[in-house]
């Protein structure tokens, strides 16, 4: 007996219908009508109080392949969510370049360092612009990382990606080694929590 066809019967045992055991269980009808149609799989936070509501244990409740497929979900998720709040974290701390004195500008025979808004140069909007759209970015991957949007999920890191080599290439070319080395800081750092990820 699958998992859905053991809830649907527990639950009908119990007397409950799929809106009061939703209700039960903090999801809605249309979550508890695809577990028990078979298309997809409750949580494990779920899983655990669908287990005490009817007083059944997980094993009983699941074969070994599912629980499985439950906690490679779980895996999963958590994976991208961990991703989308380092990456939104990393994006916005480029917004360091805006406050840090990184930026040298000659006045009388030495070389002065100032911040990113200070800097004045005939290409230095580009750079403005870049700064702020990654560290806009950022806010929005902080903002958004529990959407379950699979869109969002798969193409957020690429475009952090882009921008975030874009932007190092924007300082290596325009000459400014500090706020290059500290981009490709950040970069790297991507790079390797992607990899470990995987």
């Amino acid at each position: 007996m699958q998992f859905n066809e053991k809830l649907r019967s527990a639950r009908i045992t119990s007397g409950l219908t799929q809106e009061q055991l939703a209700e039960k269980v903090f999801v809605s009808r249309v979550t508890v009508s695809k577990w028990e149609t078979g298309r997809g799989y409750p949580n494990l936070g779920s899983l655990k109080q669908l287990s005490s509501l009817f007083g059944i244990s997980l094993d009983e409740l699941l074969c070994s392949d599912e629980l499985v497929a439950i906690a490679e979900t779980e895996v999963k998720t958590g994976a991208q969510k961990d991703r989308a709040l380092v990456f939104g974290i990393m994006d916005c701390l480029v917004s360091l370049l805006l406050f840090i004195p990184m930026f040298g500008i000659a006045q009388d025979d030495r070389i002065v360092l100032v911040s990113l808004p200070a800097y004045s140069n005939p290409s230095d909007w580009i750079l403005k612009t870049m700064v702020t759209l990654l560290f806009v970015f950022g806010c929005v991957e902080l903002a958004l990382q529990h959407v379950r949007a699979h869109a969002w999920q798969r193409w957020s890191p690429y475009f952090s990606f882009f921008l975030s080599f874009f932007l190092t290439l924007l300082f290596i070319a325009s000459r400014h080694p500090y706020p290059g080395m500290f981009m490709v800081f950040l970069f790297v750092a991507k790079g390797l929590f992607v990899i470990r990820r995987r």
